[in-house]
């Protein structure tokens, strides 16, 4: 009598409707001794089960390029295999996944235990979210890590349109609000049931020198051309005029991921000097100079997808040229080429040229702008003189009736005329000019010289 025991026994805490426990009703029994209804003094309180630290970020900012989703959390509890314990990541607007699994895959080498590499997690694409089962035991306060690959979506040049026509699934933007990147949820089942929105990050990622807190899965950046100008080299008619494109973009602009193709159009009047029997025609390097970056910058583009690299394709019904990509345009990188037209017989004023990029579904991704003019805006595209006689000269060799007389001609034209071009002097009159024993009058050709015909 009077002594003090210490009773231990095992019991496993309680997860649902949880809490706290200050007494409890003992009852003993040994042998021929029972001792019933013995309050006890006790404190079972088990603390709610939560997700302590969650953290996402993506690695890509730029649409059509695959993005790895990173995931790290910390919790109080234990995820146990025999619970068929599940983590689900939901809200992923946009994403583009091929497939019903995806890949986990180790984005640092730190976290081997909880998702081996090659564990794979269920994708449901009516809810844009990815199930992750767990591998192994997860022991609470452990951080655990795991992540995914998807392919970010082509981004439409007009957001204020999405949802009015359904385009295919991988060309819609995440939001139609705008590119600020849609919210996720966290959430869990088998040992525990949680359920949490998860923080968004506000670092950058640093990538093609932009600044914005860009690290929020799907958030992305709306492509355009930083750099979009076009030049001539001649504006004297049909004389074949070297055209020089500059182009650079915010964002990497790829033919293998997104099927970008961008078009240049307006280019009135005016045709390719060579078009071979398929409506493409070559595209030649902006400069000779091997240790130049412009150097054979033209064979990145190619008249179709299968095409011939240092091609580009003529639609003559639109005056436009389309150039597909082979590879990707890195981003805030200047990439120059030079094309060949004939320029058209009649004069013109300058044209205003169109640029835009697109992608298979003919879906804009950067919407038609204006070109500016290059060579320093001196130039402008497609602009053709009107050709005249700026000097023409008559001078006669006789005043004396009757008597031959030689007439010099002294012309000078404000283009180059073409080698070959028929003169024609007219408003001479006179008898001696016609019939039998007449002089006549007669041209030579212009030698050595380039144009065309005047009007």
């Amino acid at each position: 009598p009077g002594m003090s025991y210490v009773l231990k026994f095992l019991v496993s805490n309680l997860v649902f409707n949880v809490q706290a426990t200050t007494t409890a009703l003992l009852s003993l029994s040994a042998g021929c001794t029972s001792l019933t209804g013995v309050v006890v003094d006790g404190n079972l309180f088990v603390t709610p089960p939560a997700l302590l630290v969650v953290s996402v970020a993506q690695s890509s900012p730029f649409p059509c390029m695959m993005n790895t989703i990173s995931v790290t959390f910390v919790s109080n509890i234990h995820f146990k295999t025999c619970d068929s314990s599940q983590i689900s990541i939901s809200g992923l607007d946009g994403a583009v996944v091929n497939s019903t699994q995806v890949a986990i895959i180790d984005s640092t080498g730190n976290y081997p235990a909880s998702f081996p590499l090659g564990s794979t997690a269920n994708w449901i694409e009516s809810t844009k979210t990815v199930v992750v089962f767990v591998p192994k035991d997860i022991i609470a306060g452990t951080e655990s890590k795991f992540s995914f690959q998807i392919r970010n979506p082509f981004i439409r040049s007009d957001p204020s349109n999405v949802g009015n026509v359904l385009p295919p699934s991988d060309t819609v933007i995440p939001k139609a609000s705008g590119l600020n990147a849609p919210q996720l949820f966290i959430s869990t089942s088998g040992t525990a049931v949680l359920s949490s929105q998860l923080p968004s990050p506000l670092s950058s990622l640093g990538l093609c020198g932009l600044t914005a807190p860009d690290s929020p899965p799907l958030f992305l950046y709306q492509p355009q051309f930083v750099t979009k100008s076009i030049g001539q080299s001649s504006k004297f008619p049909c004389d074949s005029n070297t055209m020089t494109v500059s182009l650079m973009s915010n964002v990497p602009l790829c033919g293998r991921d997104c099927n970008v193709k961008i078009t240049i159009s307006n280019l009135q009047g005016v045709a390719p000097s060579q078009l071979f029997n398929d409506s493409s025609f070559p595209l030649r390097s902006f400069t000779a100079d091997s240790q130049s970056s412009f150097y054979q910058n033209h064979l990145m583009f190619s008249a179709s997808s299968s095409g011939t690299a240092g091609t580009a394709l003529w639609m003559p019904s639109s005056n436009s040229v389309i150039l597909s990509l082979n590879c990707c345009m890195k981003c805030n990188t200047e990439y120059r080429f030079v094309f060949d037209v004939l320029n058209p017989p009649c004069a013109q004023s300058a044209q205003s040229i169109y640029i835009e990029a697109s992608n298979s579904d003919i879906l804009s991704g950067i919407a038609r702008s204006l070109m500016s003019v290059g060579n320093g805006g001196a130039n402008p595209p497609l602009g053709v003189m009107s050709p005249s006689f700026s000097l023409a000269n008559f001078v006669g060799s006789s005043k004396t009736p009757c008597e031959w007389n030689d007439i010099s001609s002294e012309l000078r034209a404000n283009v180059p005329i073409q080698n070959g071009t028929a003169v024609t002097i007219s408003g001479l009159t006179s008898s001696m000019m016609a019939g039998t024993g007449g002089g006549g009058l007669s041209t030579q050709p212009f030698p050595k010289t380039k144009s065309c015909f005047f009007p």
